[in-house]
Parts: structure tokens; sequence; C-alpha cells
């Protein structure tokens, strides 16, 4: 299920590429009247959120290993995800279904059961 979820965000980009771009633009950059950001971040902390919970859920469970916290986890997934849009920007021949299955990869081998970190 995690590799999906990266994976369909990176799909999503690659078949709304020019969308996301702008949007990304509008949303570091649009100001309010006062000069004020009008990108909300709780939205990206809510989503961060509902991710953390779904992987503590897989904790619980035992598809995933326990030793790892999964607010940390989420945080690192979506900066991951976050930073493809600028990526994208700087390279636009970019192959987003390597990067999303080098990405689903990584965090597979990083919530798999196996060694802990302070054992490797």
């Amino acid at each position: 299920m995690l590799r999906t979820y990266i994976q369909a965000n990176l799909a999503f980009i690659r078949e709304n590429r020019n969308h996301v771009r702008a949007i990304v633009e509008i949303a570091l950059n649009g100001r309010s009247a006062d000069g004020s950001a009008l990108y909300d971040t709780s939205i990206r902390a809510a989503g961060t959120v509902a991710l953390r919970e779904l992987l503590a859920r897989f904790q619980s469970t035992g598809e995933f290993r326990d030793d790892f916290d999964p607010l940390v986890m989420a945080l690192a997934i979506r900066a991951a995800l976050d930073a493809v849009p600028a990526r994208l920007a700087r390279d636009p021949s970019l192959d987003l279904d390597h990067y999303g299955h080098e990405l689903a990869g990584l965090f597979q081998v990083a919530t798999a059961h196996g060694k802990s970190v302070e054992e490797r």
C-alpha cells in the first residue's frame, strides 16, 4: 500500500505536470492584499497526520517494523514527494515512473521487517 501511495502521487504529477508546477508556483508565491502568504500550511500538516496514522496502523498490524517513529517517516515521505515539482521544474525530462519506483523502494526498505537502524 505504501508503494502504491508513493507511485500514485508521482503518477498524478506526471499526468498533470504543467498544472502541478503552476499550482506550486501560485501556492508558494501567492500573497493577499496585506502581503501575507495565501498558502495554508495546515493542509499539508493534515496530510502528514493522516499518513502518520496509516503508518502507525500498519505497525500495529505487523505489516511494518515497529521500531520507527511514524511521524518522522511520514514527514520524510511527504518531503520526498513534495520535492518532486521543484525538481521537475528544473528538469522537465525527469522520468517520474523511475523516480516513483525508486522512492517507493526506498521507503519500502525503510519500513520493512529486519534489522533496526541501530543494528545496521
